[in-house]
């Protein structure tokens, strides 16, 4: 009796699972601490050099006054606030942008807020030394008028970090994270509302202090989402 043979097929090895498109590089956990370090470094830095800028700045009203001032062609106070609020100040704010894109299991949310606080970093350094403001009573130039466009193109930025970043982590963090971003939303059109004043070069009463909270509501925030990825940076080195 004759035997017959089956004809199987050669069986294949299984493929190695296909990268989804989500996933990035993961930054060594020493950098990635470094770099939220910068984003707390970042607030305390701006902070600082503006409270000593007006303070060193004669007559200058931080209550009526606005910040850009500080920045403006011809200010006794604007080479320093370039050289320590210019870019050394939002290049922290980048390297804060990067540990956030990077964040272990963070996703979509966290390279959303990263890019959006990179795109914030870029116009809020144009807005201060390319498109600085004109100091009050100055002849206009172009890149005077250009100042208010690029400080609202920031504050969109700003306010898309805050959206995006707000989904970071639960509850308790987006509700403080709305309550952030309604109040810089409110206050900016407040802000807004003084540009013909400013231009005509007449008073704006409570100009500047409309502008701090809303500079420092933005700082905190900006060093509070530095702080709260500093846990999952730790279990991820631990996991290791």
């Amino acid at each position: 009796m004759s035997s017959t043979t089956v004809f199987q097929p050669p069986t294949r090895a299984p493929e190695a699972p296909r990268p989804s498109g989500r996933e990035h590089p993961a930054l060594p956990t020493p950098l990635r601490r470094i770099l939220l370090a910068c984003g707390v470094l970042s607030s305390a830095l701006y902070v600082g050099a503006e409270v000593y800028a007006w303070s060193q700045y004669p007559g200058y009203s931080p209550m009526s006054q606005a910040f850009s001032e500080l920045l403006a062609e011809g200010a006794p106070t604007r080479s320093f606030m370039v050289a320590v609020a210019g870019l050394p100040y939002n290049l922290l704010v980048a390297a804060l942008a990067i540990s956030v894109w990077s964040t272990p299991g963070g996703a979509r949310v966290a390279r959303f807020t990263g890019a959006m606080l990179l795109l914030y970093a870029l116009f809020s350094f144009l807005g201060g030394t390319v498109f600085e403001m004109d100091v009050r009573g100055s002849e206009p130039t172009l890149r005077g008028s250009l100042h208010p466009l690029a400080t609202a193109v920031m504050i969109v930025f700003m306010l898309l970090s805050i959206a995006c970043g707000a989904f970071l982590h639960g509850m308790r963090f987006r509700v403080y994270s709305i309550t952030t971003l309604i109040t810089i939303v409110i206050l900016a059109a407040i802000a807004f509302a003084y540009v013909p004043q400013l231009a005509a070069n007449q008073p704006t009463p409570w100009l500047g202090a409309i502008e701090r909270v809303n500079i420092y509501a933005w700082m905190l925030w900006v060093a509070v989402v530095a702080m709260s990825l500093w846990p999952a940076t730790v279990r991820a080195s631990r996991e290791r």
